[in-house]
């Protein structure tokens, strides 16, 4: 539990609520990690996750707050990947519009829809792993500008399932996106 507490602290968020650890070590935010994750490193990722060569170590929800037009908390999850390397893990970061405070006690349904996803690498510096710091993480999807850039003002407007697609389905995404990247949300839908 311990882990999941220090990985939480890495988000920069003091609320953060851990659903489930493998206790793999501790986390926390730091300077010295290797600088964001590639488009071809993600395409990797993927591969090695169909053929089970990367091991999921923990899945944390907490409240995302963009201190900007947000009024409420939105529910964030967050998901780490122990690959062949012991030194790093892969932080897969999934963004919702379902307010921290719904989010019920099922933990298995509060991120079923889903309105972006981001990666980035956390690096084991001594006894902990280190998250890359600042806005290093590369976007998986979406692709189009409004959904990514203009998400708070569909979401003011009550337009918030205009942004999501859901996770688990294959074929789903948001309808602004190009149909020609339906492969690129296959592909999340498979990783966790």
């Amino acid at each position: 539990m311990e882990a999941a507490l220090e990985l939480i602290r890495a988000t920069g968020d003091e609320h953060a609520w851990a659903t489930r650890t493998a206790g793999d070590g501790g986390f926390e935010e730091g300077a010295a990690a290797t600088r964001e994750l590639k488009f071809t490193e993600w395409k990797k990722f993927c591969g090695d996750a169909r053929r089970k060569r990367v091991v999921p170590t923990c899945v944390i929800d907490f409240p995302f707050s963009d201190n900007k037009s947000l009024e409420v908390e939105l529910l964030e999850r967050m998901y780490c990947f122990k690959g062949v390397d012991d030194a790093r893990r892969v932080v897969l970061h999934v963004h919702t519009v379902l307010p921290w405070s719904d989010r019920g006690k099922d933990a298995k349904t509060r991120a079923v829809k889903v309105t972006s996803v981001n990666v980035r690498h956390a690096d084991k510096k001594g006894s902990v792993f280190k998250q890359e710091k600042g806005d290093v993480s590369t976007w998986i999807v979406p692709f189009d500008d409004k959904l990514r850039y203009e998400w708070r003002t569909l979401l003011e407007e009550g337009k918030g399932a205009q942004l999501e697609w859901q996770w688990g389905a294959p074929k789903s995404m948001p309808a602004g996106e190009i149909q020609h990247l339906l492969s690129t949300y296959d592909e999340v839908l498979s990783t966790p």
